[in-house]
């Protein structure tokens, strides 16, 4: 048996020998990978990467044109660093789209908090056609 109690993680029979697993390890964000005890440290060294995983429920990168996905606290980062490309959507206003600003549209707003389709923005998600609209001349 393996000596146990560690701050940072304790000691567990990991491969017939003893190496620092997560079982201790506090995870200042995220949440502690599920089976803490049997995820070994590496050079027994425990830290975020190793026992912890992130949700994007807690990533706060998504800037200007970039929405936070639905259920962020049920998309894990896979104890990866959360970035942008894993928990956020594009939203209408993204600074290349520019639909909105032509004659006879308008941005529906707040266009930060609409989602565009996986297709790409389009005036019909983010858009509403003004009375000077073609289709109503």
């Amino acid at each position: 048996t393996c000596p146990s109690g560690a701050q940072h993680g304790s000691l567990a029979l990991v491969s017939a020998s003893c190496v620092r697993s997560c079982s201790t390890y506090t995870c200042t964000s995220g949440v502690l990978k599920p089976n803490p005890e049997s995820v070994p440290c590496p050079n027994s060294s425990c830290n975020f990467n190793a026992c912890c995983n992130s949700f994007c429920s807690t990533f706060t990168g998504c800037s200007t044109g970039y929405i936070l996905k639905s259920s962020p606290e049920s998309i894990n980062c896979n104890s990866a660093t959360c970035t942008r490309d894993i928990c956020c959507d594009v939203s209408c206003d993204l600074p290349t789209f520019t639909e909105c600003s032509t004659a006879g549209y308008i941005a529906r707003q707040p266009a930060s908090s609409i989602k565009c389709p996986d297709s790409g923005c389009d005036s019909d998600t983010c858009c509403f056609a003004t009375c000077d609209n073609e289709e109503f001349t």
